[in-house]
């Protein structure tokens, strides 16, 4: 038999979207692309932060099952995601409009809370729920 034991909280407690972007936007100054996963407990204190897939100057394809797993094996019971752009423009394209798409259905079904999906560049975030993609 396996028993877990439940993970402590170890980040600071998110309130906004400011919050979350002060402590990724370091990831905006990457010349790779890498997309993130961040898991929050139910008092949105973050429980674990994790790069689920790197890329090349333009690209980091994401895949949803590690995603998941990785959310669910930390008992994690909210989250958001976020990938960086090289490029310096924060605009999402049609393909991290689709992905996040996929990501909000797959929580809903899960019963998870899905907070956001930001793209980082270095000036700057893109929020998809501040933008309405969400």
């Amino acid at each position: 038999m396996r028993f877990y034991v439940r993970e402590k909280a170890y980040g600071s407690t998110i309130h906004s979207p400011e919050d979350i972007y002060g402590s990724l936007k370091d990831i905006g100054k990457a010349d790779q692309e890498s997309f993130w996963v961040i898991g929050y407990n139910g008092s949105n204190k973050e429980v674990f932060r994790e790069c689920i897939a790197l890329g090349g100057t333009d690209k980091a394809g994401v895949d949803m099952k590690i995603l998941f797993k990785r959310i669910l094996t930390h008992g994690a019971s909210a989250f958001c995601v976020a990938h960086n752009h090289p490029s310096e423009s924060i605009e999402p394209s049609k393909e991290d409009i689709e992905v996040t798409r996929k990501i909000d259905l797959a929580s809903k079904v899960l019963d998870l809370r899905f907070f956001d999906h930001f793209i980082i560049g270095e000036s700057g975030y893109y929020s998809f729920r501040a933008n309405g993609h969400l």
